[in-house]
């Protein structure tokens, strides 16, 4: 169930992405819909595709021609290394938005319109229960907190960010401009256009993960609550009637809902299942800051140990986070599955080959990587950690 809450937030970050209409999507007041764009302004979003991709690789040309050469140190290699992924993931980011247009727009607004539809179906019995249902579920309140987070956080630090890194002779947006131009930014008026210039990529680049980011867990919001109180519980002897959290339901009626969620699953992987590349990009920037804490410590100052322990952190925390959240749309969805199959003993009547047509719902963000039967976190962390490692002795070895 889709509360005013993330409905707030999400309609935030719409706006947010499509402040200067120019932005391949938009939020309809009237319509109360994700719409397409229409107008000469949306041509503009190739511009940033193409800005950041020229800007990607005078970068990465700038950051390894300073390597060689050695004037460039350890830790800024590592640091520029795993600023470059972020920005390979952004770009990949525009490119996907403006060519699958009508994918997100269609996965955002049939989550939107199920959500209203079971709503409207069920509000006497969620009118009943929503205390207990939603106030308790510590994976619900989760949920709520990161779509917030989410939203507010790169909407708003992206572009204070970048403007201070223009600033800074250390970071690798200084140096970039002054590779580019010979001119080094510093706090001056002459150096005012560049401040704003990049505090407009940020507002272009934050809120744009940020939709990526809020309508995968919209909708996994959305299928972890819907399929906890539908499960069937126990049957009615006096009928083909199931107890569940919301109330006494008809099989069938079970049935068709599932039926409906199936639909919302398969328009949602419809886009995201191009979205693999985060998932590289968040083991790399793992693998390159796991690096930096084990070499660099007492060689360099206490700041720097503690920025890559914090990147180090935050990346572990985004790909724990999504197998978290992941594995639970997939295990409500088994478990509800399996419960409509436990009361029957017969293998091989009809019923049970109609629930058998029914398939856990697989949110594919990582391709068959997050198809796990159980999707413990545990099994996960320690493939990313195996990873690490042999990529560390990798290095270490050249």
């Amino acid at each position: 169930m889709l509360t005013k809450w993330t409905k707030f937030w999400y309609i935030c970050g719409l706006r947010a992405i499509a402040w200067d209409n120019c932005s391949p999507i938009r939020w309809d007041y009237q319509l109360k819909r994700i719409v397409k764009s229409q107008g000469p302004g949306v041509k503009i979003w190739w511009l940033w595709f193409w800005y950041l991709a020229i800007y990607s690789i005078l970068g990465a040309h700038n950051m390894i021609s300073s390597f060689q050469s050695n004037q460039l140190f350890l830790q800024v290699f590592l640091f520029e290394s795993c600023y470059l992924i972020i920005n390979l993931i952004l770009l990949c980011l525009f490119s996907l938005m403006r060519v699958k247009t009508d994918e997100f727009v269609n996965a955002g607004n049939i989550i939107l319109k199920t959500d209203v539809k079971m709503q409207e179906t069920f509000k006497r019995q969620l009118k009943r229960n929503a205390s207990r249902l939603t106030r308790t579920n510590l994976r619900y309140i989760l949920h709520q907190l990161i779509v917030m987070v989410a939203c507010a956080g790169p909407c708003t630090l992206p572009p204070l960010l970048l403007g201070i890194m223009v600033l800074n002779p250390a970071q690798p947006l200084h140096r970039f401009v002054h590779y580019v131009t010979g001119y080094s930014p510093k706090l001056e008026l002459a150096s005012l256009p560049l401040v704003l210039f990049s505090a407009i990529v940020g507002t272009k680049g934050g809120p744009l993960g940020t939709m990526y980011l809020n309508t995968g867990l919209m909708y996994m919001q959305f299928e972890t609550f819907w399929m906890s109180v539908l499960r069937p519980e126990r049957r009615n002897k006096f009928g083909n009637v199931w107890h569940t959290q919301l109330g006494q339901i008809r099989e069938n009626s079970l049935y068709l809902v599932y039926h409906c969620h199936q639909i919302v699953n398969t328009e949602v992987n419809n886009f995201y299942r191009y979205t693999t590349f985060h998932l590289a990009g968040a083991l790399l920037v793992t693998s390159f800051t796991a690096f930096a804490l084990i070499e660099l410590p007492g060689k360099v100052q206490v700041q720097v140990i503690v920025a890559g322990g914090a990147v180090f952190v935050m990346a572990v925390l985004v790909l724990g986070f999504e197998v978290y959240f992941v594995s639970g749309t997939y295990n409500v969805s088994r478990d509800f599955i399996a419960s409509l199959l436990h009361d029957d003993a017969k293998r091989t009547s009809c019923r049970v080959k109609r629930i058998r047509a029914l398939w856990p719902l697989h949110f594919r963000t990582g391709g068959s990587f997050f198809e796990i039967d159980n999707a413990t976190m545990l099994q996960f962390m320690k493939a990313a950690t195996d990873l690490t490692i042999s990529l560390i002795f990798d290095l270490k070895v050249v």
